[in-house]
């Protein structure tokens, strides 16, 4: 298969910025979710909230989105995406500095609620934008994988800065105005970027008011009544709950057969009813499939929540941390669902990720929950976001069948689909789980209602509701998926132009995502953060002169220069060699995270070293800033040179035959396998010194190699793909480093480990020097070099500084770690 791709299917710059602007407001959407979650009982006591009030803000939250999304779908199809998406952000971004300024509960309720009709608005309309603005293929596909990674990350991030900045001096004010700043900023973005929709893409019959009213009325009531059946007191028993339920059912039978009258006379309608007896559209499937793979994955994670905080006793933020492999599972998931969606077939593609559905409540519902966390519960977080492969999925499929003037409906649809699986998911399973406690508890009077034997009874008997609804989502995906074909994939003559201009026998090429790439990047990740950890250790030592890391950045670019001016050679030999040494083993040995860490650490003197001077401080951080820069540049010119002086005498070695590139791509598969072994069975102490990084470092490798072919293309002078795993790395790094350094209540020795696992694996893979070195030194000019530089060096800074800023200041973090281990 052929490295390259048309210049069609690169994302440019325009492309990059809608993606980010529409992607970052749904994340927010998401976002506040997650920090009301966390945030939630201390919102309570400061505004002196009823304790049967409490979950009122979430409800109506969800209330207010749920049964708006049909209505803002069509209008968006009517007026134009651009415009609805626009206005609804906005109104979410003024309603989000009002909630930080309530004064009491009731405001808050009310702009809380306020706040779900931006989101209501913003998300369907930014759906359609995705159809509009990309066609068929390639670009939309990553539009849509990125639209779905941002929907763990702005949960766990909600769940993150809701923990830390409710329970700081910041208070949880702050959330509101990071959600204000950050959603102004996308507005922005948007404004700029966003191209006006098509006249020939609008939706030209008018606006059907009475569905309007009716989906209004029937989704509303229905997501009442299963909200209220999780807090009254009786439950399903209490009278108005049945009641309201069986008249939203009504509604809603009304609302389908006025929509089909209204159809039948070629009038305008909220939702076309015969596009779903068509057999080959797989409408019907689609939704349903993501209605109960929603209730699964959704109810699991609440359930999970309530088992950390409930059973095993942990404050919100221990809580949040246990949720950070789940994003980091479910934003690679929903990348690369968006890279091979118009490569596979979508029924094994939707069956595969539905199976993590499965297994995640089935080892949840088995678990010991004595046993380690990486055991148990963090199998359960790796596996649950198998979901995530049916929202980019499904999404794309429904885009594909709805007109050109019908997008931003087909995305409300979809997540009216999701909001109610979610919704009667948490009802049936929240009854189901609260009867099976009730009934051990009368087996086992002598245990109180809320000890967490009686607890985990019931949580058990939802998982085991969490599985149901995924093996028959399961289900239906298999019988009624079938012939659904490719998901995403383009038309065009573009293969058979290529088959024509082919030379008879091509030379073999490499696929960037193959298994024999795929293989060495595992297996060189690994050896990277080894060689990384063993040259630290070893250079660690009392009176050092030179930091350490500075040895793994020297070794790592001479390397990096090595293989450079040796490409073509390890190109005629085997490309995936050259892409494992480079991206691999030289990408994982030099870290640019660490590095920024380091020298942001000079700056706060965390050492607390008896300097004559605060400007001794600055010095310090200069030193390692223009010592690591210099010493790069110089290995990797050097190793450059090396090269130069064998390559005379440097021939290639004829290409691996089949036998040999399947067994040494089994060996690193199996290398990189061996490492979960490693970290259960060898000492404890090994495991924040090595293996728990070691889990962690392929994920950070990919993240930066997908990153870096996907986005370095986009600006010529600029490597964008490497500057935002860069960024992000950074960033990550930074917030790890205050999770481990909290000045009050320091975090129990398993969740340290996993948090150095993360840093020194994820982060010290994702983040590369020896990659900007080798950057830099192909910019012919020096203002592009100094541009990208700098950019690189203070995007980092300042992350770090937000991120560190008022927390260490206001004293809620040490300067220095705080964690322990075993």
């Amino acid at each position: 298969m052929d490295m390259s791709s048309s210049s069609s299917d690169a994302l440019q710059l325009r492309d990059i910025a809608l993606i980010v602007s529409v992607s970052g407001v749904t994340t927010l959407n998401v976002f506040l979710s997650g920090a009301l979650t966390v945030a939630l009982p201390t919102i309570g006591k400061d505004l002196n909230f009823k304790q049967s009030d409490l979950q009122w803000p979430l409800n109506v939250y969800a209330l207010s989105y749920g049964c708006l999304l049909l209505f803002f779908g069509r209008l968006g199809d009517i007026v134009g995406g651009r415009i609805l998406f626009l206005l609804g952000s906005i109104w979410f971004s003024l309603w989000s500095l009002a909630t930080a300024f309530a004064p009491t509960s009731g405001s808050f309720i009310a702009f809380v609620a306020a706040m779900g009709l931006g989101a209501a608005a913003n998300t369907p309309s930014g759906l359609g934008l995705f159809s509009a603005s990309f066609p068929p293929g390639p670009k939309r596909n990553k539009a849509y994988g990125v639209l779905g990674a941002g929907q763990p990350l702005g949960f766990i991030l909600g769940l993150i800065l809701g923990g830390i900045l409710a329970q700081s001096k910041a208070t949880w004010r702050a959330v509101f105005y990071i959600q204000a700043g950050l959603g102004v900023f996308f507005v922005v973005l948007g404004f700029v970027f966003l191209l006006k929709q098509p006249s020939t893409q609008r939706y030209t019959k008018g606006l059907d008011w009475g569905g309007a009213i009716l989906s209004a009325a029937g989704i509303g009531l229905l997501t009442y009544s299963l909200a209220d059946s999780t807090t009254a007191r009786k439950g399903w028993s209490s009278p108005q709950i049945p009641s309201l339920f069986a008249g939203s059912i009504v509604i809603l039978i009304i609302f389908v057969f006025y929509e089909r009258h209204r159809e039948t006379r070629g009038l305008s309608v909220l939702l076309p009813i015969t596009i779903w007896q068509q057999p080959a559209t797989k409408i019907s499937s689609i939704i349903s499939i993501q209605f109960f793979v929603w209730w699964s994955f959704n109810t699991l994670s609440y359930f999970l929540t309530l088992y950390y905080q409930q059973v095993l006793l942990l404050d919100p933020l221990q809580t949040a941390v246990r949720f950070l492999p789940m994003t980091i599972a479910g934003v690679l998931v929903n990348v690369v669902t968006g890279y091979v969606m118009n490569r596979v077939p979508g029924q094994p593609l939707i069956l595969l990720g539905i199976l993590g559905s499965i297994i995640a409540p089935l080892i949840f519902a088995l678990m010991d929950v004595h046993a380690s966390y990486w055991t148990t519960a963090f199998l359960v977080m790796v596996f649950i976001v198998g979901a995530d492969v049916v929202y980019p999925a499904g999404n794309l499929h429904l885009s594909s069948v709805f007109d050109d003037d019908s997008q931003s409906l087909a995305g409300g649809l979809f997540n009216v689909a999701s909001r109610i699986g979610t919704s009667l998911g948490l009802a049936v399973t929240s009854s189901i789980a609260t009867s099976t406690s009730q009934k051990f508890q009368r087996a086992h009077p002598e245990l109180a209602f809320n000890a967490p034997d009686v607890l985990m009874a019931g949580f058990r008997s939802a998982a085991w509701t969490c599985f149901g609804a995924a093996a028959l989502s399961f289900a239906i995906a298999f019988v009624g998926l079938r012939g659904i074909g490719i998901i995403g994939r383009s038309k065009g003559p573009a293969t058979l132009a290529f088959k024509a201009d082919a030379p008879s026998k091509p030379p073999t090429t490499y696929h960037p995502l193959s298994p024999h790439t795929l293989a060495l990047l595992m297996l060189f990740s690994v050896l990277g953060v080894l060689a990384r950890l063993g040259l630290s250790a070893l250079t660690k030592y009392s009176g050092q002169s030179v930091f350490p890391l500075a040895y793994s950045q020297a070794i790592g670019c001479l390397i990096m220069g090595f293989c450079l001016a040796l490409k073509e050679p390890f190109h005629r030999y085997y490309p995936p060699l050259y892409i494992g040494l480079t991206a691999g083993f030289c990408g994982s040995l030099t870290t640019m995270s660490g590095w920024q860490l380091d020298i942001f650490s000079s700056w706060l003197n965390s050492n607390n070293v008896p300097w004559s001077s605060p400007l001794d401080n600055i010095i310090d951080g200069l030193c390692k800033m223009v010592f690591t820069v210099s010493l790069s540049l110089a290995s990797l010119f050097f190793g450059m040179h090396i090269a130069n002086q064998i390559s005379p005498y440097f021939h290639a070695a004829p290409p691996p035959g089949r036998l040999l590139r399947g067994a040494v791509t089994i060996l690193a598969i199996c290398t990189y396998a061996a490492t979960i072994p490693a970290y259960f069975f060898l000492p404890r102490d090994y495991r924040h010194q090595a293996t728990a990084a070691l889990l962690f470092s392929f994920p950070g490798t990919l993240t930066r190699y997908m990153l870096s072919t996907q986005l370095n293309g986009v600006l010529p002078t600029f490597p964008l793909g490497t500057y935002a795993a860069n960024s992000f790395g950074t960033a990550l790094q930074g917030t790890l480093h205050v999770l481990q350094s909290a000045a009050t209540r320091p975090l129990v020795s398993a969740t340290c480990t996993m948090l150095q696992g993360l840093s020194d694996g994820y982060c010290g893979c994702i983040t590369s020097v020896s990659t900007v070195a080798a950057e830099l030194a192909t910019f012919k000019t020096a203002g592009n070099k100094y541009r990208y530089g700098l950019a690189t060096w203070v995007t980092g800074q300042v992350f770090l500084v937000f991120i560190f800023g008022a927390l260490l200041w206001g004293g809620e973090i040490a300067k220095n770690r705080t964690c322990t281990f075993d």
